[in-house]
């Protein structure tokens, strides 16, 4: 499955200490606290230069980097089956709203 460390290693940190701070401070949530959110440019895999509809880009190779945003939400909250504390976590991608503000 997907852990906490898995989606905060996919995000850009100034150094590991910074992303070691944020798991820290994400897992010493507890319920009735404010949830944690940011922004963050995230670490994707390179891509086929290819636009949506499958056709070649400009690039016309293997490789291209991309940039994308992401907003993530961590919210404390119990779990549904079992009872026990956990956190949600609320990924989404708001690249093209970034784009759209510069």
């Amino acid at each position: 499955g997907l852990t906490l460390p898995c989606v905060l290693s996919t995000c850009v940190w100034h150094d590991e200490a910074e992303q070691g701070r944020m798991l820290d401070k994400v897992l010493g949530l507890t319920v009735g606290q404010e949830p944690i959110v940011f922004e963050s440019k995230k670490k994707l895999a390179p891509v086929d230069d290819n636009d949506d509809d499958g056709n070649s880009g400009s690039g016309g190779g293997k490789g291209v980097e991309r940039e994308r945003w992401h907003h993530l939400a961590f919210v404390p909250t119990f779990d549904p089956v079992s009872g026990q504390a956990a956190i949600l976590v609320n990924e989404s991608d708001v690249t093209d709203l970034r784009r759209m503000q510069q």
